[in-house]
């Protein structure tokens, strides 16, 4: 990376001494925070002058500072969302462009805040390189609108975070709603509390899950695991016990589909590749079943994700919910395991659950389904995964050659420039369930980001996919 030490060599010019542990909440708000006033051209400078302090020594950041930096990017994304798209397109001339300015440069503090927090993290262990190198080009992209606006009035838009986040933590998700109109949102009040840090102190937050049920165990979902943003934007950071998060449609057609976010294997997408893509899933009549799956890592070995997804289906053909089958919906590294789930087990591991029950369908997009193993990868001398046993997963698993028979129906969607995942996995996935003779419906979309999910840019084509993926289940007779 090219671009932090240059970032660190500026905060450490902008102020001398490290910051101690930092609440935004209760010492900053998203108005002391904000740098899209003034004028255009040097929003990288404010934005550090803002978010400086980190000692030069990355591994040595808290904890508070990394939830700090992460609460920064999370507010300053709500104002983009809540506050200036709104009177972006209210306004017009003039107007219009000052508050465009003024959006942009608070985008430059956002992924400053991402930066920073990867950075550190990647300083202590974590394995986010393909994520920091995403964000980055995001940053350096704003940045340089931003310098090619030198000069120009920018708009200071005031924003109540405290507001926003109250309503996050209630699992708010109507501007999303409004992108998608196919989705129906539905609040419960019976189970599915998830224990969640927040920027001020710890809370218990509602994804409005009508059943729950631990994979191995009696644990308390409230004790199982760690989410980390509110909301859409909920991200499992630490998984004690897995979880499965059951979601009912309002006309259920008696088949169930298990919904697994990405993350890399080190954190899960529980919000936005979970959830989210449960509640689309419920519009179509389907019972949807989230996993939350344990990580491989040292404590849990390389097979536990796969094994807790075996657990999952099980659990799901027993439930009485899916009289009709159950299939896979894996986005990512949900993805790689959900064609995972679709081979044969390793003869290197014992299964506590030898047989699982037939899937009737698959829905997979954007996986690292085989270039992550060594011997496979497209990257040349790429270095190995950490932790170990991360790597051991990619390097046993290898779905696109390892397919079960008989392989079933399966909808395949991937970008053809995605930064993180190779187009190629898509390649391979396709010809392997072809070469098993199951039907193979292939979607790559030319221009589309990592991570696309169900809410990408409304003027990209990629975000048709949830459509042409239902029009597919509507040709297969899954759906009326």
């Amino acid at each position: 990376m090219k671009f932090m030490p240059i970032l660190l060599g500026l905060v450490a010019t902008s102020i001398a001494q490290p910051i101690a542990k930092r609440a935004v909440f209760t010492q900053s708000t998203y108005d002391d925070l904000s740098i899209s006033g003034g004028v255009a051209g040097n929003a990288q400078q404010e934005a550090l002058q803002k978010l400086g302090g980190l000692p030069n020594n990355l591994s040595t950041v808290e904890k508070d500072d990394l939830d700090f930096l992460n609460s920064v990017n999370q507010i300053a994304n709500d104002a983009e969302t809540d506050a200036f798209n709104p009177a972006i397109d209210a306004a017009s001339g003039e107007e219009a462009d000052a508050l465009q300015r003024g959006k942009i440069k608070n985008k430059v503090l956002k992924l400053t805040a991402t930066v920073l927090k990867l950075e550190a993290q990647q300083a202590q262990g974590d394995d986010v390189a393909d994520k920091l190198e995403e964000e980055n080009k995001k940053l350096q992209n704003n940045i340089a609108q931003d310098q090619e606006a030198a000069g120009q009035a920018s708009t200071f838009l005031p924003f109540n975070a405290n507001e926003r986040t109250a309503r996050a933590f209630s699992y708010d998700m109507s501007s999303f709603h409004n992108m998608h109109p196919w989705l129906s949102y539905k609040l419960t009040t019976s189970r599915g509390l998830l224990r969640v840090l927040t920027p001020s102190n710890d809370q218990f937050i509602m994804f409005g899950s009508d059943k729950s049920w631990s994979l191995w165990d009696s644990t308390s979902i409230n004790d199982a695991f760690v989410v980390d943003a509110p909301g859409d934007k909920a991200v499992v950071t630490k998984v004690h016990s897995p979880y499965l998060l059951g979601y009912s449609p309002t006309n259920p057609n008696g088949r169930g589909i298990l919904v697994i976010g990405g993350g890399g294997y080190i954190e899960l997408m529980l919000g936005r590749e979970g959830v989210a893509v449960a509640k689309w899933l419920n519009s179509l009549g389907f019972y949807a079943f989230v996993l939350v799956h344990r990580f491989p890592n040292s404590e849990t070995g390389p097979q536990a994700p796969l094994d807790d997804g075996r657990r999952a289906l099980k659990i799901m053909a027993e439930s009485g919910l899916t009289p009709k089958g159950v299939s896979i919906c894996g986005l990512s590294s949900g993805g790689h395991l959900g064609a995972a789930l679709l081979a044969e087990y390793p003869q290197a591991w014992t299964s506590p659950d030898p047989k699982i029950p037939q899937v009737e369908f698959a829905i997979l997009g954007y996986g690292p389904i085989s270039t992550n193993a060594i011997g496979r990868q497209i990257i040349e001398n790429k270095p190995p995964l950490p932790p170990k046993e991360k790597q051991e997963f990619y390097n046993i698993v290898q779905p696109d050659v390892q397919l079960s028979s008989p392989a079933p129906p399966t909808f395949i969607v991937y970008s053809n420039n995605d930064p993180v995942v190779p187009v190629v996995n898509a390649y391979r996935l396709a010809e392997g369930f072809t070469k098993k003779g199951a039907p193979v419906e292939l979607h790559i979309f030319a221009d589309a980001p990592h991570g696309f999910a169900l809410d990408s840019d409304k003027e990209l084509p990629v975000s048709k996919w949830p459509l042409l993926c239902e029009a597919w289940l509507k040709q297969n007779k899954w759906i009326e």
